[in-house]
């Protein structure tokens, strides 16, 4: 007989995806690999405000603001930009970054099991909003590792002055070395994807062909259209 729980789900969906999306499909569970991708996350934000030298960050910050809109900011902004930043201590900054990650990241999660959700009432397939949010919560799970890399780069950061845009070493903007600091919007872009995200959108196509019954082209079209469509907006916005 096959192990059963979290843990279990936890190596399979790693090791034998289908085995897991099997479980899953049989009893969908939310609370760990959600609380798994939360902690990982607000233990790198709290890590990386405890290690940085901060006056440099803010420097860094105000810099990126600068490069962003070409060089054409007034002494005046930059100094309002950096009175905010630095009115604050790092400890705060930590503390408002780690709960906006953690609502942001809740809210994605449960946007995508919505927009499943509303294929499902259109293609009639049975699947209810619980089972969509367990199946993006545990496809989410491999983002973990990005979040133990970027531990370690902290870790291994020995001045401090590590940029937010270098913290995970995973990200594209650090494998391909773009500047993710200016204007340039596709390294922008970039640095907030990593080959984890790719790895999880992997395992959604895979998870949603084997729940439907799809075929691959169909289930990536339908999962991959979201993501296809953001990025494509953002690109053209900027």
């Amino acid at each position: 007989m096959p192990a059963t729980g979290p843990l279990a789900t936890l190596t399979d969906i790693v090791t034998s995806p289908t085995e897991a999306f099997r479980s899953l499909r049989e009893k969908p569970s939310i609370l760990f690999p959600l609380l798994l991708i939360l902690t990982a996350n607000v233990i790198i934000v709290l890590c990386y405000y405890n290690t940085v030298d901060f006056p440099w960050l803010v420097d860094t910050l105000v810099q990126t603001a600068i490069d962003r809109t070409g060089g054409d900011m007034s002494q005046e902004a930059q100094e309002q930009i950096r009175k905010a930043m630095g009115s604050m201590s790092p400890s705060v900054m930590a503390a408002i970054n780690a709960l906006s990650i953690a609502i942001i990241l809740t809210l994605v999660l449960c946007l995508s099991a919505l927009y499943f959700l509303i294929i499902s009432a259109v293609t009639s397939d049975g699947f209810k909003f619980k089972n969509w949010l367990s199946l993006v919560s545990w496809c989410s799970v491999p983002t973990v590792f990005a979040s133990l890399a970027a531990l370690v780069n902290i870790l291994i950061s020995s001045n401090g002055q590590l940029s937010p845009y270098r913290m995970n070493p995973l990200s594209f903007t650090s494998l391909l070395s773009l500047d993710a600091g200016g204007q340039n919007t596709l390294a922008s872009t970039l640095s907030n994807v990593d080959i984890t995200t790719l790895w999880a959108l992997v395992l959604l196509v895979m998870g949603y062909r084997q729940w439907t019954g799809r075929d691959l082209a169909g289930s990536a079209a339908i999962v991959l259209a979201p993501s296809v469509i953001i990025i494509t907006c953002i690109l053209l916005i900027a």
